[in-house]
């Protein structure tokens, strides 16, 4: 990516490509992500006897929503709403979050 930017008319903010997170047994306090697009989260148990079981809740406060999450679940949704992630329930759970920093992203500028 550095090599493009050096070589054409991009400026980059940040040093850093777009992200993905994985997270072990991981819950979040209510927040907006100053993020582009859409964020894709995907929670994973550890065992397969959990499969059929809800191990995590996304929740919407704005819209009094909550949405259950089984183990290989994706959830696309916009990070500019506020939301939490509930604590799993059980351990050794991930999640792993796919998004476009504002801060990562590339924009162009004119040449003089």
């Amino acid at each position: 990516m550095m090599k493009i930017v050096q070589e054409t008319t991009l400026d980059v903010i940040g040093k850093h490509a777009p992200t993905f997170s994985v997270d072990k047994n991981y819950h979040s306090r209510c927040h907006i992500d100053h993020d582009m697009y859409f964020t894709m989260a995907t929670v994973i148990s550890h065992s397969e006897d959990h499969d059929d079981e809800i191990i995590y809740y996304f929740i919407f406060p704005t819209f009094a929503i909550k949405i259950p999450l089984q183990s290989g679940d994706s959830l696309l949704f916009n990070p500019s709403l506020p939301h939490s992630c509930s604590n799993p329930k059980y351990s050794n759970t991930y999640i792993m979050s796919a998004y476009v920093s504002k801060k990562t992203v590339l924009r162009s500028e004119e040449k003089k």
